[in-house]
C-alpha cells in the first residue's frame, strides 16, 4: 500500500530529534536517547535492542538493518547480518562520533578522524583507503559505496562509484549524501554537486 499524499505516523511517543528510513520499516531517535523503530521485521530491523534503550545520539538505517550511536562512543547495531554489517568489530566499539549504514556495510567515523568500515566489501565499499584513514570530518554509505568528507573540504569516495570525483569536490564541501549509486556534496558556496549512476536523472 502506498500513500499519495502524506500521511500522519501514529506513534507511542513524540518529542523525536532524529529520523532514518530503511528499505521498509522506519526507526526514530527520541529526544531522552531512547530508539523505537516500527515496519516491516523480517529480519529483525524493529527489534530493538536493549543497548539502544538509552543514551543513543544518532542512528542511521539502511536496507535492513540500523547503527546506533551511543553517548559514550559505542556502536549498537541490529537487522539483517548477511555480509556481517551488524557484527561490530573491536576497532568500532569505541571512540566513534559518527554512523552510516549501507547497503549491506557499516560504516564509523573515529574521534581521531579514521573511517572503520565492515559488513560486505564485493564492491570494495569496506575496503578504506589510506586517504580516509586520517583528517575526516564526516561520512555517508550508500548501497555498493562509501563517501567521506575530509578538514580540507575534499570528498573521497570508494566502492563502485568512486571514480572519478569531479574536481570541483576536491575542495570547499562542506556536506556529503550517498544514495543508492551516487553521491552528493554540497559546497562552501551553496551550489550542489553530483555524480555516479545517473539511470534515472
Amino acid at each position: 500500500m502506498y500513500a499519495s499524499v502524506p500521511q500522519s505516523i501514529a506513534t507511542p511517543l513524540a518529542n523525536f530529534s532524529r529520523i532514518s528510513a530503511g528499505q521498509a520499516f522506519t526507526v526514530a531517535l527520541q529526544q531522552d536517547g531512547r530508539v523505537l523503530a516500527w515496519g516491516t521485521n523480517s529480519y529483525g530491523e524493529v527489534a530493538v535492542p536493549a543497548g539502544a534503550q538509552s543514551g543513543v545520539v544518532a542512528i542511521d538505517a539502511d536496507y535492513s538493518h540500523t547503527l546506533a550511536l551511543k553517548q559514550d562512543g559505542k556502536v549498537i547495531a541490529w537487522g539483517w547480518n548477511y555480509s556481517g554489517q551488524t557484527t561490530i568489530p573491536a576497532v568500532a566499539q569505541s571512540g566513534i562520533t559518527a554512523v552510516a549504514a549501507g547497503g549491506n556495510h557499516s560504516v564509523a567515523l573515529k574521534q581521531d578522524g579514521s573511517v572503520v568500515a565492515w559488513g560486505s566489501d564485493s564492491y570494495g565499499q569496506s575496503t578504506v583507503p589510506t586517504t580516509a584513514l586520517s583528517g575526516v570530518t564526516a561520512i555517508a554509505a550508500g548501497s555498493i559505496h562509501t563517501v567521506a568528507l575530509k578538514q580540507d573540504g575534499s570528498v573521497v569516495v570508494w566502492g563502485v562509484g568512486r571514480a572519478p570525483v569531479p574536481t570541483a569536490a576536491k575542495s570547499g564541501v562542506k556536506a556529503i549524501a550517498a544514495g543508492w549509486g551516487h553521491t552528493v556534496a554540497l559546497k562552501q558556496d551553496g551550489s550542489v554537486l553530483a555524480w555516479g549512476d545517473n539511470t534515472m536523472g
